[in-house]
């Protein structure tokens, strides 16, 4: 089979991926070794994420925003993990 991209895992970042292939009209394919649904969350939603601060002791080090020129997409989409 041809496949443009290999999915491991159907947790919510696999799915999240899988969805945006699809979208992107890339042939894909998910591959996932448990039977079974997980007992436990692996990630609590999807964020939009504009802009970064790293900040240390109360004190910001850097800020970037995020503004490519080249897409729609102004942000970056965030799985976090628990």
């Amino acid at each position: 089979m041809d496949t443009d991209v290999l999915i491991v895992g159907a947790g919510p970042v696999g799915l999240f991926l899988a969805n945006e292939c699809a979208r992107r009209g890339l042939r894909w394919r998910l591959v996932e070794m448990r039977a079974a649904l997980s007992e436990h969350s692996k990630a609590l939603a999807i964020n939009r994420v504009t802009s970064v601060a790293v900040v240390t002791h109360g004190r910001a080090l850097a800020r970037m925003r995020f503004a490519p020129a080249e897409t729609p997409y102004s942000f970056v989409a965030t799985v976090p993990r628990t």
